[in-house]
């Protein structure tokens, strides 16, 4: 599925966007887990959602860098149709181990519905920047950001962590659907690889996690849809 669409909003228009609380949750000599809550008291069921963000234990050097990027990533939820279909064996397949040398994962979650029962669907938008990768292309797309459509300086401040693809899975569930959409630069969505940038619409995927790795230094726009809470 692919969108034409040229402005600079969320495809999710009805989920407002906001800057999240990180806290700590866990660290050890590996990693660190950090997660943010967003409380909708007006929405229907008055749900909580969560952000789950996990990367590789940053030393003194790289822990400032950590902490400018989880406070520019901003992030929406907004629940959806109730939806009866439980996420089956067949659509978790085996998660892919986490290489947190070069990965970061994050996990969107619907925690709990405080005045409805049942399960229901979830759009997330997530947007914030992933640093440039190695990619064959990577010249070619460098030279068309002089090209580019004049974007909102707020997109290319984003901060990034070097080296580093993000990826995405829903906490409990699969992501049925997710875009990408890039606001400043060029990255991939995948599987398989599909280009994202500025001016060029949206592309998807889904499965158990969707990657988002940056072709040139890339903010974008992850929309995912999933079911929730089990």
């Amino acid at each position: 599925m692919t969108s034409n669409q040229h402005d600079l909003e969320p495809e999710a228009p009805a989920v407002r966007l906001q800057y999240m609380n990180f806290q700590p949750v866990e660290e050890d000599d590996r990693k660190a887990v950090y997660r943010a809550f967003i409380e909708d008291d007006d929405a229907p069921g008055a749900p909580v959602y969560a952000l789950t963000v996990t990367v590789a234990s940053p030393g003194d050097r790289e822990a400032e860098e950590l902490e400018r990027f989880l406070n520019d990533m901003e992030a929406g939820f907004v629940l959806t149709a109730p939806n009866p279909e439980e996420d089956t064996g067949d659509d978790r397949e085996p998660l892919p181990d986490l290489d947190l040398d070069k990965e970061i994962l994050i996990e969107p979650q619907l925690v709990r519905l405080r005045t409805l029962d049942g399960t229901f669907g979830v759009t997330v938008v997530v947007r914030t920047a992933v640093a440039e990768g190695e990619d064959p292309r990577a010249a070619e797309f460098r030279s068309a950001l002089e090209y580019q459509p004049v974007v909102a300086e707020l997109y290319v401040r984003k901060t990034v962590l070097a080296g580093k693809d993000h990826r995405y899975r829903a906490i409990g569930g699969v992501i049925r659907t997710a875009t990408a959409t890039a606001r400043y630069g060029t990255g991939t969505i995948r599987q398989p690889a599909q280009y994202i940038r500025v001016g060029g619409g949206s592309r998807s995927a889904r499965g158990t996690t969707v990657a988002v790795h940056g072709v040139t230094r890339c903010t974008y726009d992850f929309v995912g849809y999933f079911n929730g809470p089990f």
